[in-house]
């Protein structure tokens, strides 16, 4: 299929580990890929997958589809990861899981259209476990 488009083809956002990545880039014609942190086992795999899409010459951007946790991960992932040419997407809407349900003692901070990437200690971001609780007891 990917040949007879003219629009490139993104895939991988639900394969998780890097053999997995390189039969998609050998035979799965695919111009992007997109991992998801949440769906591979994290940093070590994310980081293995984007060494693994720059031998074949493939760019990458992340698959995210978690508004909380997911994209400081994420974001952490692009931030420290050279060439990747795909900024992740953030919704700045109202979205209910995130905003009326908050996990996080502060929001995800956005200035002047991008997403400010959190330098506190671990991932930057402190989880209020006050509702946490609540969503599960």
């Amino acid at each position: 299929m990917s040949e007879a488009l003219t629009i490139p083809i993104a895939s991988g956002e639900n394969i998780y580990t890097p053999q997995q990545y390189i039969d998609l880039m050998k035979i799965g014609q695919v111009d992007i890929i997109q991992p998801d942190i949440v769906k591979t086992p994290g940093f070590t795999t994310m980081i293995k997958i984007s060494h693994i899409a720059e031998e074949f010459g493939i760019p990458i951007t992340c698959h995210n589809t978690q508004p909380t946790i997911s994209t400081i991960a994420h974001a952490h992932f692009v931030a420290a990861t050279p060439g990747i040419p795909y900024d992740q997407e953030y919704n700045i809407e109202h979205v209910s899981i995130r905003d009326d349900y908050p996990i996080l003692t502060e929001p995800i901070n956005i200035r002047n259209g991008m997403l400010e990437i959190p330098d506190g200690p671990g991932l930057g971001v402190e989880l209020d476990m006050n509702s946490i609780d609540r969503f599960i007891g």
